[in-house]
């Protein structure tokens, strides 16, 4: 079985300064021919329980409109974060941007 080269890896965020973060750690630890370029998905509701749920939402949605596109041979990365406090039993969490 060969190995799958993806040519460009799309970050599933519209935060700037989230997608620059992932974009530089991408850079950082990723093939230098790689393009690398973040997109917010359309229309996607964050109202999974976790942050891996809403980040799943966001990657599915992303490649659903990329294969739409016609785009292939990429990879997509998301991730859904929040405010986690101790003292209040790490909420909000997930409901922070809620």
């Amino acid at each position: 079985m060969g190995t799958y080269q993806s040519t460009s890896l799309w970050i599933a965020s519209g935060n700037v300064a989230k997608a620059k973060e992932l974009i530089d750690l991408s850079v950082k630890y990723l093939s230098q021919s790689l393009s690398i370029v973040a997109r917010q998905p359309k229309d996607v509701v964050e109202n999974e329980p976790t942050f891996q749920g809403n980040a799943k939402l966001k990657a599915h949605a992303l490649v659903r409109e990329l294969i739409g596109e016609g785009q292939n041979n990429f990879a997509v990365l998301a991730d859904d974060s929040g405010l986690c406090v101790d003292l209040l039993g790490g909420n909000p969490g997930v409901y922070s941007g809620r």
